[in-house]
């Protein structure tokens, strides 16, 4: 990295899992200043990953002498940031809002330790990431009025939806890795997406679960599916993302008429 280059997070599939959450909260109720500042501490958060990363010499030390300064003042501000509008979000927020917190935050806090380890790419540290992501979706929405049960219900559409398509890369990876589906994840990722569409619509059927639920759980499901049935190399893992992206823009769309 040279100086002067980006210190945005290099993980770009992130920006779409903390997006969509985040979006669905703000959209599902008319929003508001608690809600709002929920959103905004969140992505200050997230912004300083990168920085905080060539602080914590995870980029190595060329990269901590070149940018480490730089660095350093772009973790205080987004921190101050992300603090200020957290403080603003818990004062205006109603009490479920406050509590509905904890579940972001527990997911952060156990996130610590694969950081120290280095072990943040596993499988099991993304898919805390992801319930941090997903979970914003409660103290936003809640903040806005959302109940607390219909909160509970998008957090997990969400949790479901970007944990499929973590598990898709993961087998992708693993499967161009070893030139075949060695393990249990590149050969159970097809029959996880598929069934995961079959139960939600069998439940939706049913009449347990709302339809605008289970349709919005069916584009993730099936393009992981899809890309679990097919081999793809990962320098078209860009085009995964976009696709992934174009799934999780319907599901939000569908979570819009609950």
């Amino acid at each position: 990295m040279a100086h002067g280059t980006s210190l945005l997070p290099r993980e770009h599939g992130a920006y779409a899992e903390l997006a969509f959450p985040l979006l669905t909260g703000l959209t599902m109720a008319r929003p508001t200043v608690a809600g709002a500042a929920f959103a905004l501490s969140a992505v200050a958060w997230f912004l300083a990953h990168e920085p905080l990363a060539v602080t914590m010499r995870m980029r190595g030390a060329r990269v901590l002498a070149q940018s480490g300064d730089r660095a350093r003042r772009r973790v205080l501000a987004l921190a101050a940031v992300g603090a200020s509008a957290g403080m603003l979000a818990l004062a205006a927020a109603p009490p479920l809002a406050r509590w509905a917190t904890v579940i972001p935050l527990a997911a952060v806090a156990l996130l610590v330790p694969a950081y120290v380890l280095r072990r943040h790419k596993t499988l099991w540290a993304e898919a805390l990431v992801v319930l941090a992501f997903a979970g914003m979706v409660l103290p936003v929405s809640i903040a806005a009025g959302v109940e607390w049960r219909t909160g509970w219900i998008v957090t997990g559409v969400w949790f479901v939806s970007l944990m499929l398509g973590t598990i898709a890369v993961h087998a992708l990876k693993l499967r161009h890795k070893h030139g075949r589906a060695v393990g249990s994840l590149p050969r159970l990722s097809p029959g996880l997406g598929g069934a995961s569409a079959a139960v939600a619509l069998g439940v939706a059927a049913k009449g347990i679960m709302p339809w605008p639920i289970a349709l919005a759980l069916v584009p993730p499901a099936l393009l992981t599916t899809a890309l679990g049935s097919v081999h793809i190399h990962p320098r078209h893992l860009k085009r995964v993302g976009w696709s992934l992206v174009a799934a999780n823009t319907v599901t939000w769309i569908c979570l819009l008429f609950l």
